[in-house]
């Protein structure tokens, strides 16, 4: 059955189940500090955006029922939103005007060395020969449960042909940058999460 996200006065931003004679509650995202404007789904991702006259706009991950970003802007009250079917882009109207903005960056954080480019695509990190223009993945980036916020990763290069893994791919936010030393064989990813840069 489908499914429906309204947003209203009570501050929540709700998904309904619909059939052709009834609506019914499937969840609730918790949030907003006043009255919701308006709520859509992303029309690629598995995502619900939300804005409000709280003055923020809101990202949801729709399967998981949690905030993901929060965009904030401290003159103005939201209004309306409109995401474009194909491009990367989002409106959204306040007192004032108009803004439009980018969930995620479309460039891959990339790291050069040695003739090769090192780069993060769909959840592994990939190299590509310059002398042959082949690319090829090298490494799953995955959630690395030893760390206390678990939401760090790294990887060391030179165990690239090793077993393979069978955890699933990282959900989290996307790398912002990436760095290689070509000394020790190992890339470091930067990305924002918790408000903080790790």
């Amino acid at each position: 059955l489908p499914l429906i996200v309204s947003g209203a006065d009570d501050r929540q931003v709700k998904l309904w189940r619909i059939s052709e004679t009834n609506a019914w509650e499937v969840d609730t995202f918790r949030g907003h500090l006043n009255n919701v404007s308006c709520a859509l789904f992303h029309p690629r991702q598995d995502l619900v955006i939300s804005n409000g006259e709280d003055k923020t706009i809101r990202v949801w991950d729709q399967n998981r029922r949690t905030c993901l970003h929060t965009f904030r802007k401290e003159s103005d009250r939201f209004w309306i939103l409109a995401v474009h079917p194909t491009i990367n882009l989002i409106a959204a109207g306040h007192d004032t005007g108009m803004i439009v903005f980018k969930l995620q960056r479309e460039r891959p954080p990339f790291a050069m060395s040695e003739g090769n480019l090192f780069f993060v695509k769909e959840s592994y990190i990939r190299s590509m020969s310059f002398e042959t223009a082949r690319d090829s993945p090298l490494l799953m980036i995955q959630r690395n449960s030893s760390q206390g916020m678990g939401s760090a990763y790294g990887g060391s290069l030179g165990d690239m042909y090793g077993g393979q893994s069978d955890a699933p791919p990282a959900q989290t936010t996307p790398a912002r940058s990436m760095s290689y030393n070509s000394q020790e064989h190992c890339v470091l990813l930067n990305h924002v999460s918790n408000g903080g840069t790790y």
